[in-house]
């Protein structure tokens, strides 16, 4: 049979020779009257969906229903309609997300690149990449109120995505839904997060010590920083507090500063106390980063003064007029390092090469979250699909998820017949890849 999506139709034979969606019939069990199709079923119709590039799950009628070769390529000979879809997430319970995250964890287990991850002393760290990402929706949702999202304007309303993902192979570890006001400083849910992505990773105790754990300046305050220092793990994190950091920055001297050309920014290492718990054989760095914000062309700071009403005019003259005479003052940031390897005797002048070499791993973790986040956003349409009830949007989400590792794991399967596959992002395989025609012959049910 013909079929628009042939490539798809491969992952599928290969998910039903590995047995590799068997755990979401084991563990989940949802309270649901079975008539035709089991609530299970209905749920890998939804995995279906996002895997065929569908914005809503209401085009499983006219998108999934016509990919007969695709629906019998994963074990199914016909889908459920999209409204017992909807019925079946909106019926879930927190019960029935901890069954799919126990489902998901056995499939990351047998299947990840990740649980395979060779620990050695001269083997690279397993780096983990921890970032809070915001999921927009109606105010009238669960769970959602005003927050923190990205790219809109203030009064927004939503959910806040708390993801664990591993760097290196790009994989999503663990995931959570939090309500709309969460911030990435609060400690307890950080906790929560990291506790859950090591149960998952099933890490022994002397394997935590060769995890690198990366988090962005919301995470930067000394409780959550004192909490992966206790537990062993290696660490780098921007300071949060900025007050503080300009502060610490102070403390190096004019000629500690060494140019990164290639950023226009400037570097140095902080010789200041840090405050945070200290011990003797896990020593804390920490390096400061100055550069000069880009100045607001004058032109355009004029228009905004003129546009004040009344007396405010004057004073916005007043102040464009200061403003363009002083000169824009240094922005300071600090990372605080704990990596293995590093050995920098406090007061000794330490090579810039080995400060720049910290700097520039901090700013690849900006790579993997387009690579990650975005990615998801764009090709699996993460922010798209919304559910009034939150256990609902929480399964949404973790079948978006189980997708992601998905697309993941078929590059690495692909790739070995051509090897060029591996270089595509989540959305080309999902929009491109994917929907590759193709001719489908069946032998015994099997392509």
């Amino acid at each position: 049979m013909h079929s628009e999506h042939a490539v798809l139709c491969l992952l599928g034979q290969k998910c039903q020779d590995e047995n590799l969606l068997e755990p979401l019939h084991k563990f989940i069990n949802i309270k649901q009257k079975t008539v035709q199709y089991s609530p299970v079923d209905k749920l890998t119709d939804a995995l279906l969906a996002i895997l065929l590039d569908c914005d809503v799950v209401s085009q499983v009628n006219t998108k999934l229903a016509q990919e007969v070769a695709v629906l019998k390529a994963f074990g199914r000979e016909h889908c459920a309609d999209q409204s017992t879809i909807q019925r079946t997430l909106s019926s879930c319970t927190s019960e029935n997300v901890a069954e799919f995250q126990q489902a998901l964890a056995q499939i990351f287990a047998t299947h990840s690149r990740t649980q395979k991850h060779k620990f050695g002393k001269n083997k690279p760290p397993l780096i983990l990449d921890i970032d809070l990402t915001g999921l927009p929706c109606s105010k009238h949702y669960e769970g959602s109120c005003k927050g923190y999202f990205a790219d809109c304007k203030p009064g927004t309303t939503g959910r806040q995505l708390y993801r664990v993902s591993a760097s290196q192979y790009n994989e999503v570890v663990y995931q959570q839904v939090f309500p709309g006001n969460t911030g990435s400083a609060s400690f307890e849910n950080f906790k929560v997060m990291l506790e859950a992505a090591f149960t998952v990773l099933a890490l022994k105790a002397k394997h935590k010590k060769r995890v690198l754990i990366r988090l962005d300046g919301g995470f930067g305050n000394a409780p959550i920083i004192n909490y992966v220092l206790a537990g062993g793990c290696q660490f780098v994190v921007k300071l949060g507090n900025a007050p503080r950091s300009n502060k610490l920055c102070q403390s190096v001297e004019a000629d500690g500063w060494h140019s990164d050309e290639c950023h226009q920014r400037e570097f140095g290492l902080v010789q200041a106390e840090s405050g945070y718990t200290t011990v003797e054989s896990r020593p804390v760095y920490q390096i400061g980063v100055r550069h000069i914000p880009p100045q607001k062309e004058a032109g355009k700071v004029k228009a905004k003064a003129k546009a004040k009403a009344g007396k405010a005019r004057l004073t916005s003259k007043i102040e464009v007029k200061s403003a363009e005479s002083q000169p824009q003052p240094y922005q300071y940031n600090v990372l605080v390092v704990r990596v293995d390897g590093l050995d920098w005797v406090k007061g000794a002048r330490v090579a810039a090469d080995e400060i720049l070499l910290q700097v520039h791993f901090y700013d690849s973790r900006a790579v993997i979250e387009t690579a990650s986040i975005k990615g998801d956003k764009q090709g699996l349409g993460l922010v798209k699909r919304r559910k009034f009830s939150l256990m609902g949007q929480e399964m949404l989400v973790l079948l978006a998820q189980l997708a992601h590792n998905l697309v993941e794991w078929a590059k690495g399967w692909l790739a070995e017949l051509e090897p060029q596959l591996a270089t595509f992002g989540i959305q080309c395989w999902v929009r491109d890849i994917f929907a590759i025609a193709g001719k489908i012959v069946f032998e015994a049910n099997r392509i």
